[in-house]
């Protein structure tokens, strides 16, 4: 039986999309993360979770979609889109979640 790589040879984008993945994984493993046995869509059932847990978007609607967890322990925080995941990641602590919302609300 042909693996993905291979049944993939001729679509540059589902090679592309699967070396990311791959890498993905290495990287977890190298990190010390352990390895999640379920999809995305098999945990999102499981927590019965169907909207971002941040601001409250429609997750089916969406292409990118985010488990948000600890890495310092790994533990699963929530499932996020892409947006909040990425505002999450990037805040430094609350106090700085803090300027940043009154500086949104204040130029809108």
């Amino acid at each position: 039986m042909k693996n993905q790589r291979q049944q993939n040879q001729g679509n540059p984008l589902k090679l592309s999309a699967i070396s990311r993945r791959d890498n993905a994984k290495k990287r977890a493993k190298k990190r010390g993360y352990a390895a999640l046995n379920a999809t995305l869509d098999e945990i999102m059932n499981a927590l019965q979770v169907t909207h971002c847990e941040c601001c409250g978007k429609d997750l089916a609607e969406l292409s990118d979609r985010f488990l948000d967890h600890c890495h310092d322990d790994g533990h699963l925080r929530g499932i996020l889109c892409q947006a909040c995941n990425l505002i999450e990641g990037l805040a430094v602590d609350q106090d700085h979640l803090d300027k940043v919302s009154a500086y949104m609300k204040k130029i809108r």
